[in-house]
């Protein structure tokens, strides 16, 4: 892997360029930008991450290929109504070493024309895991709130979020001080950024370490809960 230099404004104008024409003529003609701009350097950044993740936690894993931690940019067309060919963003998903991508709690980026965001927490949970995942909040809500009402934590992603049931799931009391909790079916937290101070520059790395250090209590939670080391 080259050394990362930082992303360039030359992704930007890709992405801004193929949400407007998100064709495979397109795309095709533009093809040397995409493979220097976007997936090269995004296997870089990956790469220059993965030396810095054991900051985080020594469990995660930096796999700097395309369907290894960088995703495809070809959507999966086959089941949805949107046809359209390609992905208007690139990303990459730092997941646990136990598993892969989504079948664990993991840390996630991606950057487009619209911006940045890092993520961190659980995505696909599957059945087996949203019931230790609230049994494990249920008898613990001062783990919880511990974590999600520290200053550095509400100053970086104010809130969880993710998809919730609309009633409380069975078998928990519904007066829980967690029950809205314990409604969610995924655990999500997200930082937002503008590219504008990135570009060019490896201190993107940095402030993904950083980022994801303020994660990590969350992370090492959703982790305890599920009896897998962080």
């Amino acid at each position: 892997m080259a050394t990362f230099q930082g992303f360039s404004p030359q992704l930007i104008e890709f992405f801004a360029g193929l949400e407007k024409n998100n064709s495979k003529a397109w795309f095709e003609k533009h093809r040397a930008v995409y493979e220097t701009h976007v997936k090269q350097a995004m296997l870089d950044f990956v790469d220059a991450v993965g030396q810095r993740l054991a900051e985080v936690s020594p469990e995660f894993v930096a796999d700097p290929r395309i369907n290894g931690s960088v995703y495809r940019i070809y959507r999966d067309v086959r089941f949805s109504k949107n046809k359209l060919p390609y992905k208007t963003h690139t990303a990459a998903v730092f997941f646990h070493r136990y598993g892969k991508k989504h079948e664990y709690p993991g840390f996630y980026f991606q950057i487009s024309h619209r911006g940045i965001y890092w993520g961190a927490g659980h995505f696909k949970i599957d059945s087996e895991q949203l019931t230790r995942i609230r049994a494990f909040l249920a008898r613990n809500p001062g783990m919880w709130q511990a974590i999600t009402a520290d200053p550095v934590f509400l100053e970086r992603f104010g809130e969880v979020y993710g998809e919730r049931l609309t009633r409380p799931p069975k078998g928990f009391d519904t007066d829980h001080p967690l029950i809205d909790v314990l409604k969610m079916k995924q655990y999500l937290v997200r930082h937002e950024a503008d590219y504008a101070a990135f570009l060019e520059t490896d201190e993107i790395v940095q402030e993904t370490i950083r980022i994801y250090q303020d994660a990590a209590p969350f992370v090492e939670l959703l982790c305890i809960a599920l009896g897998i080391p962080f």
